[in-house]
């Protein structure tokens, strides 16, 4: 009968202090999924170039060129930053996403777990007296 007590203690604790920890969790799993990615650097550093590679103009001015080379490859580099760090922000969108969607359905699956719990004991019990040897 002891165990009869309990069962409105653990509904009690269930949907209060284990509801909002659940609740905590999944915010503090989402903000590392974005500290995990770092999108708020990539978003920062979307037009950079590619691993801060660029040149500079050591010659003169009116060398045409060397000019166009220092640009195209300064595009060029920046073009390689922008396509990698969009990858990795879809790449990180995705997971993101993926997650969020996982763990709303976790979390129904949290707010129907007593019930699903009493009616797999009620099933287990008919099942026991039904078929009994």
């Amino acid at each position: 009968m002891k165990f009869l007590m309990l069962v409105p203690q653990y509904i009690l604790w269930h949907y209060t202090k284990g509801f909002t920890s659940w609740i905590a969790n999944m915010i503090t799993f989402i903000a590392f999924e974005f500290n995990f990615f770092s999108v708020k650097e990539l978003l920062l550093t979307l037009f950079s170039p590619f691993q801060r590679l660029k040149e500079k103009n050591t010659g003169s001015i009116i060398d045409i060129e060397n000019i166009m080379s220092i640009l195209l490859v300064n595009i060029t580099m920046r073009a390689v930053g922008f396509l990698v760090r969009s990858v990795l922000l879809m790449i990180a969108f995705v997971c993101i996403v993926s997650s969020v969607i996982a763990l709303i359905l976790l979390t129904v699956l949290w707010l129907m777990l007593p019930f699903l719990l009493f009616l797999f004991t009620l099933g287990a019990i008919i099942a026991y007296f039904k078929y009994k040897p």
